[in-house]
C-alpha cells in the first residue's frame, strides 16, 4: 500500500473531484510554507507548495469512531502540453484495507508541476507557428496535427492474439507493442503501466486495452493517445462501473474518452471516434 507521495519542486495542488461518503482530506509535509491539512473538497481552493523534498498524503475519517486514517493512494493519470505543462493526477481508495474497493476515486487531486526547468515554454504567450509543422505534411497534402506524434502506417488490418476466455487477458509485455501499433502509448512510468495490464482484479486497464484493441483492428489512430488518460476518463464518468471484462466495457463511453484524450493531447476538435483513424 502506497500511503504517501514523494514531490520536489513548485507545484499546484487542486482537488479535482470527490466521490466517497467519508470525510476526505490531503496532507503536506516537508514543504517550505505550506505544511498542514487541507479539506478534500472540490470548494478548496489551490494549494501552492515548494520545497526539495516533500510528501503528500490521503487521509479519511467515518465521523463515526474511525479518526483520520491514511488512504492508499495511486497516480491515476498525467499529461504533458504546451499549454499547462506538466500534470499528474493522484487518486485515493478510503476505508481499512480489508474494506476497500480499490477504485482510487475516493478523492481526486491534480498536480500542476511549475517548476521551468520541466516546463520551459510555460507561460506559453505567443504559440509557435505550426503553418509548415516539424513533423513535415501528411500523405493527404495536409499538416501532420501532431509532430512527432504520428502512429506509423499499418498495410492491413491487424487481427488481435486470441485469448482462451473469460478473464484471460494477455501478459502487459505482449499486450503494449500491440497497443502501441493502434495508436495508444502511456504517459506515465513503464513499470505502472505493466503493473496496471498484469491486474485485472483490481484495475480497468485490460479490459479497457482489450476493448481499445477491438475498436482499433481495422485502422489504428492518426496520432498517439495515452491508455492512461483514456482509462483515467473512463474512471471518472460518474455512475460507470469499473470494468474488469471486455464484455463489461462501455464501448460508446470508450470512443468518446478517446476523443477527449486525443482533442485535449493534440489541440484538436473533433467529434467522431473515426475521425481519428488512418
Amino acid at each position: 500500500m502506497e500511503s504517501a507521495q514523494l514531490f520536489s519542486g513548485n507545484w499546484v495542488i487542486q482537488v479535482f473531484s470527490k466521490d466517497a461518503a467519508f470525510s476526505e482530506r490531503f496532507v503536506i509535509e516537508g514543504s517550505l510554507a505550506s505544511d498542514g491539512a487541507y479539506a478534500g473538497e472540490t470548494t478548496t481552493p489551490p494549494v501552492s507548495v515548494s520545497g526539495p523534498r516533500w510528501f503528500l498524503r490521503f487521509e479519511w475519517n467515518d465521523n463515526a469512531g474511525s479518526g483520520w486514517q491514511p488512504s492508499d493512494v495511486r497516480r491515476t493519470g498525467a499529461s504533458f502540453t504546451l499549454q499547462e505543462g506538466l500534470v499528474t493526477f493522484l487518486g485515493a481508495d478510503d476505508n481499512f484495507s480489508q474494506l476497500r474497493d480499490h477504485d482510487f476515486n475516493d478523492l481526486v487531486l491534480r498536480c500542476r508541476n511549475l517548476d521551468p526547468e520541466i516546463n520551459p515554454r510555460i507561460p506559453l504567450t505567443t504559440p509557435p507557428d505550426f503553418t509548415v509543422p516539424k513533423g513535415g505534411w501528411r500523405r493527404d497534402g495536409h499538416a501532420s496535427e501532431c509532430p512527432g506524434r504520428e502512429t506509423p502506417d499499418r498495410r492491413e488490418a491487424r487481427s488481435i492474439p486470441h485469448r482462451s476466455g473469460s478473464g484471460d487477458f494477455l501478459p502487459a509485455e505482449e499486450v503494449l507493442p500491440i497497443l502501441r501499433e493502434s495508436g495508444i502509448d502511456f504517459s506515465v512510468p513503464r513499470a505502472d503501466i505493466i503493473d496496471f495490464l498484469n491486474n485485472s482484479e483490481f484495475t480497468p486497464y485490460p479490459a479497457i486495452a482489450d476493448a481499445l484493441l477491438q475498436l482499433t483492428e481495422a485502422r489504428p489512430l492518426r496520432c498517439f493517445v495515452p491508455i492512461d488518460v483514456i482509462v483515467f476518463n473512463y474512471e471518472n464518468t460518474p455512475g460507470v462501473k469499473s470494468p474488469r471484462e471486455r464484455a463489461d466495457v462501455n464501448v460508446n463511453l470508450l470512443r468518446k474518452n478517446v476523443v477527449d484524450g486525443y482533442n485535449n493531447q493534440h489541440g484538436t476538435t473533433y467529434r467522431s471516434f473515426e475521425n481519428l483513424l488512418r
